[in-house]
């Protein structure tokens, strides 16, 4: 293993991230890993694991599931020295990485089998014993095309999984760190902020669903600055969008379309599900506007602690399988069973966000935002 890329992306001295330089060390008779999260241009976990003296690295977007199944992209990167598994604190901007990384979690691993054989053929097994992290997980390659190999990264069936995700397992102290401000941060500083102001509007307002006390207030920051994305897209009109918005409705065709102008997506196997939040108030509504908020609380809950006042909200139902597969036969018998709580809302669409009718706005944008 070399560290021939990670040295030549950094210049260090005036970057506090370890040099690597020397023998590697690890106090641990076992293999350790640590999880960090890293609040770069584009915020994300980065998974490192001890292999061979140094740390494999994959860059995480939306961080490790709990979840049985649930696939996660995991972006290859460049090997970092194993010192970096204490390293936290702030990247200077202009640097490689620029931004705060944090120390999610870490401990020890096992692979099984021999982890270098494993990583050439793109399938390792393994088992973590974290904090935070706990037993069995597999890394796979994909044959997707990118600058960097692309893994997937996924929780394996056994006692420690449950619905949650890395997110989930942040306490709001551990972002205490403040936000710059427009007047003293630079402007890659101020899109670090921007990428993190939703995620603790998000865990106040899980805070306050939790406690009952969701009040009507003052639209904060990330609430106007949610509305100002919305605002600055093409085709975006600064008008509400009526709550009982009629969805979007497929039609038969013998042959697909021709060209390029098309977007092909996954089609979930469940039932559409419509959602109006206005004030923080929540409505879910079927594709023929039966009102089902009573029948799937749990979802309704997630919704109103969206970091929003308002938005129409487009997606499906469903159940997954252990493959992270949507299971319509597995929906129904949760239907049957009244277990809602073991049901997922897939969205798909934003027709409205924050008082902004983005019926007019590209699809690929409105998936975007």
């Amino acid at each position: 293993m070399s560290l021939r890329d990670y040295m030549r992306k950094r210049r260090f001295g005036e970057t506090p991230e370890p040099s690597g330089s020397g023998k590697p060390t690890s106090r641990s008779k076992q293999p350790i890993f640590v999880v960090q999260l890293h609040h770069a241009r584009a915020r994300h976990y980065d998974f490192r694991l001890e292999v061979d003296g140094v740390l494999k690295s994959w860059a995480v977007p939306k961080g490790p599931s709990l979840r049985a199944g649930e696939k996660r992209l995991a972006v290859e990167v460049e090997d970092h020295p194993l010192s970096y598994a204490t390293f936290n604190g702030d990247i200077p901007h202009g640097h490689y990485g620029a931004g705060h990384v944090d120390i999610f979690d870490r401990g020890t691993w096992v692979p099984e089998g021999d982890p270098l054989r494993a990583l050439a053929k793109g399938h390792l097994d393994f088992e973590l014993h974290g904090g935070k992290l706990r037993g069995r997980w597999t890394l796979v390659r994909t044959h997707l095309r990118g600058a960097k190999p692309q893994w997937l990264l996924l929780k394996r069936s056994d006692a420690e999984v449950r619905d949650a995700e890395a997110d989930d397992l942040i306490e709001p102290k551990a972002s205490a760190k403040p936000l710059p401000t427009r007047e003293s941060a630079s402007p890659a500083e101020m899109k670090i902020a921007a990428a993190e102001i939703p995620r603790l509007a998000r865990l106040q307002a899980e805070k306050n669903v939790k406690a009952g006390t969701a009040q009507k207030r003052k639209r904060p920051l990330a609430t106007k600055l949610w509305r100002q994305r919305a605002l600055s897209l093409s085709g975006a009109r600064d008008r509400a969008l009526r709550a009982g918005f009629k969805p979007q409705l497929c039609t038969s065709q013998t042959n697909p379309p021709d060209g390029d102008g098309w977007l092909h997506e996954t089609k979930w196997d469940g039932y559409r599900l419509l959602a109006d939040l206005d004030a923080r108030e929540v409505r879910l509504r079927s594709r023929n506007n039966l009102d089902w908020t009573a029948k799937f609380p749990e979802i309704a809950r997630a919704v109103q602690a969206l970091p929003v006042a308002s938005a129409r909200l487009d997606g499906e139902l469903i159940a997954l399988d252990r493959q992270g597969h949507s299971d319509f036969s597995a929906l129904q018998r949760a239907l049957e069973d009244g277990n809602s709580a073991s049901l997922h809302y897939v969205l798909f669409d934003l027709p409205a966000l924050e008082q902004v009718d983005l019926t007019r706005v590209e699809l690929l944008e409105r998936k975007a935002l």
